[in-house]
């Protein structure tokens, strides 16, 4: 006898209904009215047969869907209402997040030579709209004070080198702006970046992230330091405070602190 493990990904909550999606030997069904409806219905046998990484539902009944081929991972939006599957976009490299209708999307070469991209897919009638910020990460922080993670920005004013981005800054993260990068009133300078500091590493990876009160975050990354003069794999550990005031604060003042180093 074999076993099937079926995942249960998401309830929408904020409707006045209850939908959710699970997965069942890499086939995904989606939940309505009592019944499952298996998704997408133009899946093709190869699609099928795809490993599917990672899938979560907005608040308007889309399931997203990662999925890896030939080490190239595509992420594919589902209609909950028509059961189609629309291709958004494939990179060698993607993390999402998504938050009620509208979702955000890292990517690693997006295409040839563009290194690490952040964007924000915005609803748009029974279609997206795309913002690009160029260099740049979104970090997804979970927030113990909220009722959904809080986003911020790893940016580089540098573009990617390999699979890192070059010694960025944590930003204050701002959909309007198009780097992305809320705008601030420094004391010295006026308008700036709203910065917490910049790390003083190549990052590779961000591992976790959490706000834990209104003066203490952690970001936790993997990344290549050079400060002994050769590139070495470390772990890193950093504090920052989400409630800092000041825009950009120099590197004396800034409240992004490494806490801990290990060498990998």
């Amino acid at each position: 006898m074999t076993s099937s493990c079926c995942i249960f990904v998401c309830f929408s909550i904020w409707c006045d209904k209850s939908t959710f999606t699970i997965k069942q030997d890499n086939t995904l069904y989606f939940y309505e009215s009592e019944n499952f409806y298996k998704i997408p219905e133009n899946e093709t046998p190869i699609a099928q047969n795809t490993p599917k990484l990672k899938f979560d539902l907005t608040s308007d009944d889309r399931v997203l869907v990662l999925q890896e081929l030939n080490n190239i991972k595509t992420l594919v939006a589902i209609s909950g209402e028509t059961g189609l599957s629309t291709t958004i976009l494939s990179a060698e490299e993607i993390e999402f997040h998504i938050e009620n209708e509208d979702f955000y999307v890292n990517t690693f070469e997006l295409e040839l030579g563009s290194g690490w991209q952040s964007h924000w897919f915005k609803k748009s009638n029974n279609n997206y709209s795309k913002t690009t910020y160029n260099n740049s990460r979104f970090i997804f922080i979970k927030n113990l004070q909220a009722e959904f993670n809080s986003i911020y920005l790893l940016s580089s004013d540098v573009n990617s080198v390999d699979s890192n981005l070059v010694k960025p800054s944590l930003y204050k993260y701002d959909q309007t702006e198009s780097n992305g990068r809320k705008k601030g009133r420094s004391k010295n300078n006026g308008t700036v970046d709203f910065s917490y500091g910049e790390l003083n590493t190549d990052v590779s990876k961000v591992k976790t992230s959490i706000i834990r009160n209104d003066i203490y975050g952690q970001i936790v990354i993997e990344g290549i330091n050079e400060d002994s003069g050769v590139g070495r794999s470390v772990e890193e550990y950093y504090f920052f405070n989400p409630s800092q005031m000041e825009a950009a604060p120099s590197i004396e003042e800034q409240s992004l602190t490494l806490i801990k180093r290990t060498i990998l």
